[in-house]
Formats: structure tokens, C-alpha cells, sequence
């Protein structure tokens, strides 16, 4: 698989995982307070016990399930499957019926280690079972086995025991705050968003907003850099520039990434963490269908605090 395509289904799963998932916040990730833990979530890391003892849930929305859990040492774990059944996922880069990652902020490299990375299914990947979805009270469980694996220093984790019992998990995303906004017209028609999640990536040093309809059907995105300034406004938003991006998803099973236009910072106020700008971008799909599925945001505007 070619470092770009790699690249693509990072992004994009990384934008489906923060549509999908209830609100994870930095606090949380830095080691503050608990979001809560739901359920059992834990595995062994190279033959360690790990469980996510600050933040274990799980969503089932539009399709994707989504299991994350967050420890006091600083590690970050998460699955996401393309499916929504009882049934065993196969999850490496050439069968990609999901992705898992693992990430840890005490490390001096914080990059992810992910089921997509590499060419070799020897080097990344497993399976991941579902094995029951409770319907009335709203669980999920299952298990999983997978080589984890970060290719820009060959890194790798393997991951066995994996257990997710009786998490509870989520239908619907949380509603925007009051003092939040995010609208555009999508190829002419006005969309004002439902929910809005908006977070400062530590990883990455990137703000990313995400806009949704309450059930996720429908989310359009931004990444910038955390150090974004009005006075460089305006900046160009080219996906494959990999530094301003535009996402737009018409569906939980169709992503588009912008392949032109521009984006205003009108504020960013890096003190009370609020940020307002303008925008417009032309999406197509990154491996074009025939007829390429493209789409026009136009007169975009957001005003949002990030956490």
C-alpha cells in the first residue's frame, strides 16, 4: 500500500472515529478528570496488563462501532469497525474490515501504532470479535488479538487478551453547546450542524472541528494547525497539503476531502480557546468513482470553542 493511501484511510478514520465517538476530552487525555468508565475495557501490551481505567465506552451509530478507552498512563486506545453486527472483523492493511490504534502521550514518540500501517499483515493486524450487542440495555462485548504498527520507525505493538465487556454504548452524539456555531451551504442548500465536537490534538498539535447531524449522518470537518493566526488568513485547504484540511462526509459510508479553497481565521484566542473563521472548499473523492462524487461548501462559517 502506497504511504499516501495509508495517509487517506488514517485521516479519514480518524474523522469517522471523532464523528462516531462521545466526546473524549483533552482533560481527559493529559490526565484529568474521568469521563467515566462503562464497562471493562483491557488487553495486555506486549505481554503487559492494560486496562482503561479513566475512560472505557463505546458507540454504534450509522454502521461503526467504536471502542475507546483511556488509562491514567497516558495511553490512548481505540477500535473502529466498518460494520455494526455480531461477528469477527478481520483488521490489517489489506483486509480493512476496521482499524485499531494505540497511542501514548508518556512516550517521546506520540505517534500512533495502527492495524493499517505497512504492507505486511505479518507486521499489523488481527481480528476483533463482537460478540454480543444487548439492544435493551445498551452494551456491547467482545474480543480481540492484533500487531499494532507505526512504519516511520518500524515500531510495533502486539496486543493479546483483548476483552470489551458490557460497555455501554452510544446511539446518538451530544448536542452543541449554545455558544457554538457551525454552518454552510452544501451545494447550494443551508446545513447548520447538531452537534459540534472541537479539540486541540495533542498528537498532532492540530485543532480539529467536527460538524454533525445528532445521529452522525452527515458531518463536515476541519483540521488546521493549533498555532493558526488570522493574520495569515487566508490559507489554501488542499487535502494533500496535509496541513489545512476540509472533510465532508454526505454519509457514514462516503468521504470526500477538499480539493480546493480557503480558509479565514476571524479569531483564535489561545487563551479562552475560542476560534471563529470563515470558509469554502470544492470535495471529491479522493479514488475517484465514475461519475467522481464531488460536492461545493460554500459561505462556511464557525464560531467554537475547543477543549
Amino acid at each position: 500500500m502506497k504511504q499516501s493511501t495509508r495517509l487517506l484511510m488514517c485521516l479519514l478514520m480518524a474523522f469517522s472515529i471523532i464523528s462516531c465517538q462521545k466526546e473524549v476530552s483533552e482533560e481527559t487525555l493529559t490526565g484529568g478528570s474521568s469521563n467515566g468508565v462503562k464497562g471493562i475495557l483491557k488487553m495486555k501490551i506486549d505481554g503487559v496488563q492494560w486496562v482503561a481505567d479513566q475512560v472505557a465506552t463505546a458507540s454504534i451509530m450509522n454502521g461503526y462501532i467504536n471502542i475507546t478507552g483511556v488509562s491514567k498512563d497516558k495511553k490512548y486506545f481505540t477500535i473502529t469497525l466498518l460494520g455494526d453486527e455480531v461477528k469477527t472483523y478481520t483488521v490489517n492493511p489489506v483486509v480493512a474490515e476496521g482499524v485499531g490504534a494505540l497511542s501514548d502521550s508518556a512516550e517521546f514518540n506520540t505517534n500512533s501504532y495502527a492495524t493499517v500501517q505497512g504492507d505486511d499483515p505479518a507486521l499489523a493486524g488481527g481480528t476483533v470479535t463482537v460478540s454480543k450487542i444487548d439492544e435493551t440495555k445498551k452494551t456491547i462485548s467482545g474480543t480481540f488479538q492484533f500487531k499494532l504498527y507505526r512504519e516511520e520507525d518500524g515500531g510495533q505493538k502486539v496486543i493479546t487478551e483483548g476483552i470489551f465487556e458490557d460497555l455501554t454504548y452510544e446511539t446518538t452524539l451530544p448536542p452543541a453547546s449554545s455558544t457554538d456555531t457551525f454552518t454552510v451551504k452544501i451545494d447550494g442548500a443551508d446545513w447548520k450542524a447538531e452537534s459540534i465536537f472541537s479539540t486541540y490534538v495533542a498528537l498532532t498539535s492540530q485543532i480539529t472541528i467536527v460538524a454533525n447531524t445528532a445521529g452522525a449522518t452527515k458531518s463536515v470537518g476541519l483540521t488546521m494547525p493549533a498555532d493558526i493566526t488570522a493574520a495569515g488568513s487566508p490559507y489554501t485547504l488542499d487535502f494533500w497539503g496535509l496541513t489545512y484540511i476540509g472533510l465532508y462526509n454526505p454519509s457514514p459510508s462516503l468521504a470526500l476531502a477538499s480539493e480546493s479553497g480557503t480558509l479565514t481565521i476571524l479569531e483564535h484566542n489561545t487563551t479562552t480557546k475560542r476560534i471563529r473563521g470563515n470558509f469554502d472548499f470544492k470535495a471529491s473523492e479522493i479514488i475517484p468513482s465514475n461519475p467522481p462524487k464531488v460536492a461545493n461548501l460554500t459561505s462556511g462559517y464557525f464560531s467554537v470553542k475547543y477543549q
